[in-house]
């Protein structure tokens, strides 16, 4: 409880931002270190809950003029973020990880262009749908990515294929004729990385 005179202690942590807020934390922001931080924080929330009835609107979060936020699809907690503001992106270059349930969801550029704002940092708390970062959409040069090599669908790397042969030997005649007919099977790997 406060004391007499209703004032408290220094060591209670005072509320950075007010709830209904659009600065886009989830939870409160209090005092880690001080363990009766967070009961300080829940009896002024519910104080100022039975004082105003109806909250005001969140308004949604505005980046720099003619970027685009990159939301969280989830609420979490930003684990990484690669860029900061200046970077060039392209899409589906990865610009966060946000954890939510002990799974890591990774946030990518919907669109090529430069990273105008950051708006969180690691650690925070994200509220879902709120943009992490905003990017401005641009023409971007200089970081192509390399041409991805065309997959073989058949390609049997040669470690895997010395498995398949030890496997072989457990199992029965059928699955032994089967394995023997793949293509590269003799020499345990495909025709077509033959030297010859």
């Amino acid at each position: 409880p406060p004391p007499a005179g209703g004032e408290l202690p220094a060591r209670h942590a005072p509320m950075e931002a007010a709830p209904g807020t659009a600065d886009g934390f989830a939870g409160a922001k209090v005092d880690t270190r001080d363990p009766l931080a967070l009961f300080d924080h829940d009896a002024k929330v519910k104080a100022q809950a039975t004082s105003t009835q109806a909250a005001p609107p969140t308004v949604p979060a505005t980046g720099p003029e003619g970027a685009t936020g990159v939301s969280s699809p989830i609420q979490g907690t930003i684990v990484s973020l690669d860029v900061k503001p200046g970077d060039a992106v392209r899409t589906g270059a990865q610009v966060a990880v946000v954890e939510a349930m002990k799974m890591e969801h990774v946030i990518a550029a919907d669109r090529d262009g430069i990273v105008r704002e950051v708006t969180m940092r690691e650690g925070d708390v994200v509220r879902e749908g709120y943009p992490i970062v905003f990017i401005e959409e641009a023409e971007v040069s200089g970081t192509e990515a390399a041409e991805a090599e065309a997959l073989d669908p058949d390609y049997i790397r040669p470690d895997l294929a010395l498995v398949y042969e030890r496997h072989a030997y457990v199992q029965d005649e059928s699955t032994r004729k089967l394995w023997r007919s793949a293509p590269g099977a003799a020499t345990g790997c495909p025709e077509r990385t033959s030297p010859s």
